[in-house]
């Protein structure tokens, strides 16, 4: 679930990065390598349209899907602030949340900021295992540089893949 899209443009970057297409870009990166290792895939966008939240858990539960995991880029006022920190609602989206996020943690370089409780409407209303994954502070000039570079998208979909990988071989 490549967060935001459309009128919905997430957070905009120091540099002025637009979360809505880096999460896009992450999202295509991963839906290949997915597919590639065998798994069936549905992004919920595939270009840059608003869909509501709403929508989106629809599509999970629709789909029936295993595991719905939805992309975004954090941004705070301190732009010093910077990591990674994975999201779960339910005691059930816990184990799915450590394995995702141990392992795009020790595949990129960015501070890990943990795995935590996250009241959020695709989480919370999700029937489905369910994830958020902030994946880095585009309010941090030098994190946002290396956010959008091929080298850490290569990267955090790779850890994002074996985190899931690893979750299914587990459960």
């Amino acid at each position: 679930d490549p967060g935001h899209g459309g009128r919905d443009n997430g957070t905009t970057g120091s540099r002025g990065t637009l979360e809505k297409k880096l999460t896009l870009q992450t999202g295509k990166l991963l839906y290949n390598k997915l597919r590639a290792a065998g798994a069936n895939v549905i992004l919920t966008r595939t270009n840059d349209y608003y869909l509501s939240l709403g929508t989106r858990v629809s599509m999970a539960h629709y789909q029936n899907v295993d595991a719905f995991i939805s992309i975004h880029y954090d941004s705070v006022m301190d732009p010093a602030v910077k990591g990674m920190t994975t999201y779960y609602y339910s005691e059930a989206q816990k184990p799915l949340a450590v394995a995702i996020h141990q392992s795009t943690s020790n595949q990129t370089s960015l501070i890990n900021r943990g795995v935590r409780y996250g009241d959020y409407h695709v989480l919370r209303e999700n029937r489905q295992k369910a994830v958020l994954l902030e994946l880095g502070y585009l309010s941090n000039p030098s994190e946002e540089l290396l956010l959008t570079s091929n080298q850490y998208q290569e990267q955090v979909t790779n850890g994002i893949l074996r985190g899931i990988v690893q979750y299914f071989n587990q459960f």
